[in-house]
């Protein structure tokens, strides 16, 4: 898994205990400004390597199916899930809790993994048209992808609290 500044607060307990956050090592939740800084201080290239090394190590155990290993992120880690998912061809799936989109087809042709992304309608970041062309590029590709769009600017925790999701 890979986080943001928090753990989405609605995850069951057993699951919140067992998270970590790669690269940044910190405990969460922090402060929005201390936060902040951390994710700016993350070097793409370090977190690349370390996204990498972690698929490795759990290749690497025998009681890991290899082909059934997975991304999950929110915010700046539904960017990094879908990094894990474009220098990883044998990920099984990746998971974007909103998140920084790769546009351009041809990068997008690295990923084989099945792909959830989920986003904010009234996002300012990553506006709705940019999601439904990387739906739609994916699509055409033959990726097994779904993207969930909820009517507000929000992530995957508000959007099942607040107002239901609309499947793009």
């Amino acid at each position: 898994m890979i986080g943001s500044r928090s753990k989405p607060r609605s995850w069951p307990t057993g699951v919140t205990r067992r998270w970590r956050l790669i690269s940044i090592g910190e405990k969460l939740p922090l402060p929005p400004t201390e936060a902040h800084e951390i994710m700016g201080a993350v070097r793409e290239d370090r977190a690349a390597r370390d996204l990498h090394a972690a698929v490795e190590f759990l290749k690497s155990l025998s009681n890991v199916k290899k082909d059934r290993i997975g991304s999950i992120g929110w915010c700046m880690g539904g960017g990094y899930s879908l990094k894990v998912a474009l220098q990883e061809p044998t990920l099984g799936a990746a998971v974007i809790d909103y998140g920084h989109l790769a546009a351009h087809a041809d990068s997008l042709k690295k990923i084989n993994a099945a792909v959830l992304g989920i986003f904010g309608g009234q996002d300012r970041g990553i506006p709705v048209d940019d999601v439904k062309q990387f739906e739609q590029t994916l699509k055409q590709q033959g990726n097994k992808v779904e993207i969930v769009i909820s009517r507000r600017r929000t992530c995957l925790r508000e959007s099942q609290q607040q107002d239901g999701l609309s499947r793009g």
